[in-house]
């Protein structure tokens, strides 16, 4: 009999097409989808759409603050003949149902997440019981990096039932060519000049630690020429551009949301990238899509030991940029300011970084998937 699996998650972000599409050509599968479109990879802007597989699109109504309720699911799941449930961490209501469900009936649930951390929150703190058995009590748990696999063991979930999906974009949408021609066209329209470019590009909110950046900039601007250039807006911007103003700070270039099949040519503009995420009480960043992306450029980064991409698998200190201790903007500095001024250390990274980026693709981040799901199936 052949298997149907039944994958269960909120929103069909842009990244996550390539693995649906690698999972839906080997396997017979259902993707469900329940967001209500508020989420930051819901909007519009982040090219959100289906690919080559199965998508089901329900909707719910909040019964409380936070609590989406999709009455359509349940009946799907219990009446849909699956022999494997894949559900990932998201959904106060979904999350508990669906592994319910899979133990009523008798079939395997596999869990997918990227938390190293449980957010501090009232709610999560009560709930976490309950999220903690779930983790132990999983047929397997499909995580982003090895930083997630050693939070879990920590928790009590058998080593032998993580699998290890590392995360992964499109890297043809990321890795295309920019002549230099180009990019000094890029730089005149920016107004940068020749001026060496640190980059960043994401969010801009508080557990991205860009006052962090903003405060190893100004120690930068001392002994290096070099621009900084963010990419991106948040909640946080009004903040941000408020000390970068009070402190009277030259050269910071600041640039609105930019479509995904246009941010390639920012990432090859830059010198290196650098991303300076913080702990919260909420959020640990649970990978960083964005260093995957600027790699593909080959553009060396650095990142926090708060960025699970840096601590997870994909960056290696001193090959690929350095890692360094988050809120400290002395060893940003002192990481932007060695790639900054090393011009062979730069290009030996840059080569590096595209050998590495080229084998970090969707079939190794499907392989971890599909060795979860015959696991279950033995």
């Amino acid at each position: 009999m052949t298997s149907k699996i039944a994958y269960i998650t909120n929103v069909c972000s842009h990244y996550r097409v390539g693995l649906y599409e690698k999972i839906a050509s080997q396997h017979n599968a259902d993707f469900y989808f329940f967001s209500e479109g508020n989420e930051w990879y819901a909007e519009k802007k982040h090219d959100r759409g289906f690919g080559r597989f199965n998508a089901i699109q329900l909707r719910g109504f909040n019964m409380l603050r936070g609590l989406l309720i999709t009455s359509g699911l349940p009946s799907r799941l219990f009446l849909g003949g699956y022999s494997v449930f894949i559900k990932c961490i998201n959904g106060k209501f979904v999350l508990p149902v669906t592994y319910l469900i899979a133990r009523l009936l008798g079939r395997p649930f596999i869990l997918v997440t990227g938390l190293w951390m449980h957010p501090g929150s009232l709610v999560h703190r009560l709930t976490f019981p309950l999220v903690r058995y779930i983790y132990t009590h999983s047929d397997a748990v499909i995580v982003y990096g090895e930083h997630v696999k050693k939070y879990l063991i920590e928790l009590g979930v058998k080593p032998n039932k993580i699998f290890v999906g590392f995360l992964a974009v499109n890297n043809a949408l990321f890795n295309k060519p920019v002549d230099s021609e180009e990019k000094k066209l890029i730089r005149k329209r920016l107004g940068i000049g020749d001026k060496k470019v640190i980059l960043y590009v994401g969010r801009i909110s508080p557990e991205k630690g860009l006052e962090y950046l903003v405060e190893a900039y100004v120690k930068l601007k001392q002994s290096v020429d070099a621009a900084l250039l963010i990419v991106g807006d948040g909640t946080y911007k009004v903040q941000i551009v408020k000390e970068i103003r009070e402190q009277g700070i030259q050269d910071v270039f600041l640039v609105d949301y930019v479509l995904n099949s246009e941010l390639y040519r920012y990432y090859a503009i830059g010198d290196v990238f650098v991303l300076p995420s913080v702990t919260t009480k909420m959020v640990k960043e649970t990978w960083g899509l964005v260093i995957n992306e600027a790699m593909n450029q080959g553009c060396p980064v650095v990142a926090t030991d708060a960025v699970g991409a840096a601590v997870g698998g994909l960056l290696e200190d001193g090959k690929t940029g350095f890692i360094v201790p988050e809120k400290n903007s002395e060893k940003l500095a002192e990481g932007i300011r060695c790639i900054l001024t090393d011009e062979s250390l730069h290009l030996k990274m840059e080569t590096y970084i595209k050998e590495r980026i080229s084998r970090w693709d969707y079939d190794q981040m499907a392989k971890g998937y599909t060795d979860a799901i015959r696991s279950v199936l033995i």
